[in-house]
């Protein structure tokens, strides 16, 4: 009895350890991938050498041999064998999209439904698959028709010949067209019901509803009011423009002019301000005059109005510029970070990727966070690209050239031959 349970805690622990092991693709001499631990950067048990590698959300790797591609887990696990397909990205509650080319270029072709399991749920058939929403996924037929599969691939809704949008507050908007090429709008359940089939006259068309309520533009006017989810007006249209509602409020445009309005209607913020860009958490991203700031929800000034541009935002990070200085803020209103670009030197701030702006330097590359964090990569040489990815740093080289793509790890450690 005392040596199985030392078995059994011998096997435990060697359990525990092989779960706790990260792999990461190494490129060897011979241009090939091989799966190392991350730590140690010895290569895992029967490693196979890859062409390529590519990290995707949820700490998973994309290892192809040739065109065929395997869905591998952080662990170096194979949970799908490789297939001519790739895996586009990573929806909520442990699902990928897989795509597989029907054409010669990279984006004719089908969409199907992975889980991170490795089990295939749907196979590449749809013209394109829509993100999660509300617990459903919108999808396109080849023939034109349009549905909603569950997240276990499941057909719930399906032969809708109109456009569909994702769920919004419990329903999805249905755009179709009648034989005279007019629009009709109509709102539809979970499970596929007409819920709402709004027969107000002079409307040219519905927005998604959110925190209840629906705007809609008469054609007549040009002007927006508000529903709810019986279909009655609740604001008469009146204003230029309405945004979605976001806690209580919505952005409205009323005589050129951007303001905030309540669920009645009322304006609480005045209508100051010539641009309306997004709700960040606390803050209320828009234009004043020729310069962007951002307010709170009770419009006191939070970021200064004195940016020529509102460059990015994203992942809780905030990018505005002036005069070649981009200051970089988080979404509570701090500045986290700034920096003069010089041009002439081909010095630019790219696009927020996972959590990170990318600044591109002369000799080196700029990694900023919202929580302020810096991480600097020397250039590669012979015009490589580096990119950020889910949890490391990779460098990109372009077709046709003698280099191939490596990985940085978040500490620094290269992981290249």
């Amino acid at each position: 009895m005392k040596k199985l349970i030392i078995c059994l805690t011998a096997y435990f622990t060697l359990s525990t350890a092989i779960k706790a092991q990260t792999v990461v693709p190494y490129l060897k001499k011979n241009g090939k991938y091989v799966l190392v631990d991350a730590t140690t950067m010895k290569p895992i048990a029967n490693a196979k050498e890859f062409d390529e590698a590519y990290e995707i959300e949820g700490g998973f790797w994309q290892l192809c041999i040739g065109e065929n591609c395997g869905l591998y887990n952080k662990q170096g696990k194979q949970l799908l064998k490789p297939k001519k397909l790739i895996f586009r990205e990573q929806l909520q509650d442990n699902l990928f999209k897989s795509f597989q080319s029907t054409g010669s270029d990279a984006i004719t072709g089908l969409y199907g439904l992975i889980d991170t399991s490795g089990i295939e749920l749907v196979p590449t058939k749809y013209q394109h698959i829509w993100n999660l929403q509300e617990g459903l996924i919108g999808f396109s037929t080849q023939e034109g028709k349009n549905g909603f599969i569950d997240k276990k691939g499941k057909v719930v809704i399906q032969g809708i010949k109109g456009n569909v949008y994702a769920f919004s507050n419990g329903l999805a908007k249905v755009d179709d067209y009648l034989p005279n090429n007019s629009k009709l709008n109509y709102y539809i359940d979970k499970t596929g019901k007409t819920i709402l089939k709004p027969s107000m006259n002079d409307v040219e068309w519905y927005e998604d509803f959110f925190e209840e309520v629906a705007s809609f533009k008469q054609k007549s006017t040009g002007l927006m009011g508000l529903i709810d989810k019986k279909g009655q007006v609740v604001i008469k249209p009146k204003f230029q423009d309405i945004s979605y509602f976001n806690n209580g409020l919505a952005a409205a445009k009323l005589n050129d002019k951007y303001g905030f309005i309540n669920k009645t209607g009322s304006i609480v913020i005045k209508n100051e301000y010539d641009e309306f860009k997004s709700f960040e958490q606390e803050l209320i991203l828009v234009k004043k005059g020729k310069f962007y700031g951002a307010i709170d929800s009770k419009g006191k000034e939070i970021i200064p109005f004195k940016y020529e541009e509102l460059e990015e935002y994203k992942d809780g990070l905030l990018i505005f510029s002036y005069k070649g200085r981009y200051d970089f803020y988080n979404s509570n209103g701090q500045l986290v970070f700034d920096i003069t670009i010089n041009e002439d030197e081909n010095d630019n701030v790219g696009s927020v990727a996972y959590g990170y702006a990318i600044i591109s330097l002369a000799k080196e590359t700029l990694l900023i966070n919202a929580q302020g964090k810096q991480i600097k990569i020397p250039n590669p040489e012979n015009d490589g690209t580096i990119i950020k990815t889910p949890n490391y740093i990779q460098v990109i080289y372009a077709g046709g050239s003698e280099f191939k793509n490596y990985f940085i790890s978040m500490s620094g450690k290269v992981y290249k031959q």
